[in-house]
């Protein structure tokens, strides 16, 4: 097996509620592996901290904080006018299937897809 196979390194990871538990642990170890990880969430004071302590990692992997609700639309659009492409963020209403299918679809653009939902999501995703 290669060990580039896993490999992150240069890649742009999106991890929501990446400044604790699981999403910080998942952005650590991205960074730790050459990611450049934006992490985005709803408190300011956490997710500074959490860009601050990802940062000081060795190695070339890099945070960036965006703070944003991502519970609704607003804070989603909130996210998509920060440092990202254009159309990199997208409001997927609950229970719409068929969006989040395009998206998983997206393998150009999708690097890693980490559903954070219901069990019936993950199911679906890992489809």
């Amino acid at each position: 097996m290669s060990d580039d196979l896993f490999s992150v390194a240069g890649r742009t990871a999106l991890i929501t509620g990446g400044s604790r538990g699981i999403g910080a642990m998942i952005a650590t170890g991205f960074v730790a592996d050459g990611a450049r990880v934006i992490i985005a969430a709803r408190k300011v004071a956490e997710l500074e901290a959490a860009a601050a302590d990802l940062n000081a990692l060795p190695g070339v992997g890099s945070a960036t904080a965006i703070v944003a609700d991502l519970s609704s639309e607003e804070g989603c659009r909130a996210l998509a006018d920060a440092d990202l492409p254009e159309d990199a963020v997208c409001l997927v209403p609950p229970g719409d299937r068929e969006e989040i299918r395009e998206l998983v679809s997206l393998t150009e653009i999708v690097d890693l897809a980490i559903p954070r939902g219901g069990e019936g999501l993950i199911r679906f995703v890992a489809e």
